[in-house]
């Protein structure tokens, strides 16, 4: 229910989020149907060979452009938290893009603090919640950062050895990225602004410019 509400919002229009073309309920059981020509998930892409760096990081840069604008587009709420980010909810269309999905955890915006309820006792799922986090305490962008660079991490694979766009000079460099917004302490995590200049900085970036150019 909450998906078909989120994706109802005008204010959330994002060319990363999927758009929704119907929906259904029957017998309490919902059911979606995305506007979406899918290629596959990104879960499945991480292993395959053919999934090539400059590739990987055009999907990384896109959805940290998704999650600054979760975070910051509605002035005045709180921003919207996915708290479930997933490689297995995450589309990619032919054109490289990142389409995210499953919402059925989100909070923020128009949605209360689930938290506040004893009913609701969903705070992330596995790899996606930082260790220390306990369901006592606040839930916040700094650890959404978390469930994102976990994501990026998965994109990691040995074909980069044999991968003409792989720029050596950008691995130590996105490897601070990736330890940086893992920090144990959420104040010492750079927010998704740092994240995406990092990211645009990137030499795959500036050599792939005309494919990377923000829509």
């Amino acid at each position: 229910m909450d998906e078909v509400i989120f994706l109802q919002q005008q204010e959330v229009l994002h060319p990363g989020l999927m758009r929704l073309y119907g929906y259904c309920c029957e017998a309490e059981q919902w059911g979606v149907v995305y506007d979406f020509k899918s290629f596959n998930t990104v879960a499945n892409l991480v292993l395959r060979d053919d999934f090539m760096w400059w590739q990987r990081i055009k999907v990384a840069l896109r959805f940290a452009q998704l999650l600054r604008f979760l975070h910051v587009q509605n002035r005045g709420e709180r921003p919207f938290l996915i708290r479930n980010i997933s490689a297995d909810h995450i589309m990619v269309d032919e054109d490289w893009n990142p389409k995210l999905y499953d919402f059925g955890m989100i909070t923020g915006g128009i949605f209360p603090d689930k938290t506040k309820y004893s009913f609701q006792c969903l705070y992330g799922c596995w790899g996606y919640r930082e260790p220390k986090e306990r369901a006592f305490e606040k839930y916040s962008c700094d650890r959404e950062l978390v469930g994102g660079e976990n994501f990026r991490f998965s994109l990691v694979h040995k074909s980069f050895e044999a991968d003409p766009s792989f720029c050596a000079s950008d691995a130590p460099s996105i490897t601070r990225l990736a330890l940086y917004c893992v920090n144990y302490l959420p104040r010492d995590r750079p927010d998704l602004n740092g994240v995406v200049y990092w990211l645009q900085r990137l030499k795959v970036v500036r050599r792939h410019l005309r494919v990377f150019i923000e829509r």
